[in-house]
């Protein structure tokens, strides 16, 4: 399988995820989302196989430009 990063910028992710804890985002107690992107970025960025940019996309887009990309 291929590894895909769905790329969305800090101030996306900001707007859609109003409140990690209860959206089950795995990080040490404490950790803002902000450190988080910070610590993970680069390493999706490394490992993915795919990369897609969604900041702009609707969900039907996104599936659109990644099926393509498969």
């Amino acid at each position: 399988g291929k590894c895909v990063y769905l790329q969305a910028g800090l101030n996306v992710l900001e707007r859609r995820l109003t409140n990690i804890l209860t959206r089950g985002v795995a990080a040490r107690p404490g950790t803002t989302l902000s450190e988080l992107f910070s610590e993970r970025e680069p390493l999706y960025l490394k490992y993915a196989q795919l990369t897609l940019s969604v900041d702009r996309l609707t969900i039907d887009e996104a599936l659109v430009g990644l099926i393509e990309q498969l």
